[in-house]
């Protein structure tokens, strides 16, 4: 029975999610186990990219996740790479019963290096480990590849929801610790950038041959530490000597 999500629910953050990986591998599965609580046995292709909502709570922050599950078909793949440029989190899935889709692994790691944003660090997802008796891919070869690359890897079912929940939670709380460390890091590159700015007007001296107006008053409010003017939306007939048009 599919869950009763709550309507209209406020949240913190929201992080966009894209998973990617090869055709027929279970990603909208995935993906409908955990939004809907729903499974399908019969696999309906995905055509360019679907989209599914989920908010989440994770370290007592709520998130709303916009997932955009994207098909493997070779076809729609200058379509689909797309979305990866505004991506906070790529989860890169295979199929832990199919060893060519592991293989291919490679290939969606230079694909979202070349089109991913900088600083965006995917995420290593291995679908149907309940059918123990058809594996092909090992789950201890799938983690070294992960921990090669220093990244989280974790085994999921959508056949019987296991994994599911707490997959998409990591992948929501190392999204959220990389994009606060990057804000902090854009924060600092500011800070800096000021101070230089700062510096380096505070120490012009105007030229033999001719004056700025502007750079003194430009280093005065630099360098002082009073708080800025605010303006005022003040009318010029209350300024004394001034003709009586009203201006705001």
């Amino acid at each position: 029975m599919p869950r009763n999500w709550p309507k209209n629910e406020s949240y913190d953050s929201v992080f966009k999610l894209v998973l990617v990986g090869d055709a027929g591998i279970g990603k909208s599965s995935l993906v409908h186990r955990f939004t809907e609580n729903t499974h399908s046995q019969g696999h309906v292709p995905t055509i360019g990219v679907d989209f599914k909502i989920r908010t989440v709570t994770v370290d007592g922050r709520s998130v709303k996740l916009h997932l955009w599950d994207t098909t493997g078909n070779e076809r729609f793949r200058s379509i689909t790479t797309a979305y990866y440029r505004a991506a906070h989190g790529i989860a890169i899935c295979f199929d832990t019963t199919d060893a060519k889709t592991f293989e291919r692994i490679g290939g969606w790691f230079e694909a979202v290096e070349q089109f991913a944003s900088s600083g965006v660090r995917p995420f290593l997802i291995g679908t149907k480990s309940d059918l123990t008796e058809q594996r092909q891919v090992p789950a201890e070869a799938a983690a070294r590849l992960a921990a090669s690359r220093g990244l989280s890897y974790v085994e999921t079912s959508s056949l019987r929801d296991e994994n599911v929940q707490a997959a998409f939670e990591s992948i929501t709380r190392e999204t959220a610790r990389r994009q606060a460390k990057m804000a902090s890091q854009r924060r600092d590159d500011l800070r800096a950038g000021g101070r230089a700015l700062r510096s380096a007007v505070g120490e012009w001296r105007p030229p033999a041959d001719g004056c700025c107006s502007c750079l003194p008053f430009l280093r005065s409010m630099l360098t002082s530490q009073a708080p800025p003017l605010r303006w005022s939306p003040v009318s010029v007939r209350e300024r004394p000597g001034l003709a009586s048009v009203e201006v705001a």
